[in-house]
């Protein structure tokens, strides 16, 4: 299968902090990868560092053939790269159904599709992001983000609103989300804080 992104010998943090050191991977296309780990590990740090929100000491990220390592975060969303930001970042002042319509693009991930995968936000397209629960907000920031319909799609906690959005268990969710199995890593990842 072809790849979709690799991470070479990443080193990044904040500043001068190093927090991610060594880490290589590799996802194929239409594969998903977990990063499991106890608090403070460094996964979020990847995540951020994969979108650009942090600074780069060395190695590379390519998404999809093209060489994302210098560009700047408007720069990596436009070549793929999505993101659903512990902050739930949402429009507050607009509906649900706004906040869905005004970021989606074609593709796969329609707003019927990311009702379909949220029944609640269906329920409360009509509400503004600020009358949502926090569950209901960050199961809003994961539909954006799918119908923003990008090739590779980075989230923090994505396991909260998939626990509130159905009967249905985190994994099948995230495995929905995710439109794969489990991927494998290179057999030089490896991660430290």
């Amino acid at each position: 299968m072809a790849e979709l992104l690799r991470v070479e010998n990443l080193k990044s943090g904040y500043g001068e902090a190093v927090v991610v050191q060594g880490v290589s991977l590799v996802v194929e296309k239409g594969r998903s990868l977990a990063l499991l780990g106890r608090n403070g590990t460094g996964k979020t740090t990847l995540l951020n560092t994969l979108v650009g929100a942090t600074r780069h000491h060395a190695g590379r990220i390519v998404l999809d053939g093209v060489e994302l390592t210098a560009m700047p975060s408007f720069k990596r969303a436009a070549a793929g790269i999505g993101w659903v930001p512990q902050e739930r970042n949402i429009f507050k002042s607009l509906t649900v159904e706004e906040n869905l319509t005004a970021v989606a693009r074609p593709g796969p991930w329609t707003v019927k599709r990311a009702y379909e995968m949220f029944p609640r936000l269906e329920e409360r397209k009509a509400n503004l992001g600020n009358q949502l629960s926090g569950g209901e907000q960050q199961m809003l920031a994961v539909a954006r983000a799918l119908v923003l319909n990008r090739s590779c799609c980075c989230s923090t906690s994505r396991s909260k609103a998939s626990r509130r959005s159905s009967s249905r268990n985190c994994c099948d969710r995230s495995a929905a989300w995710c439109a794969t199995r489990a991927c494998r890593p290179s057999s030089s990842s490896r991660t430290r804080a």
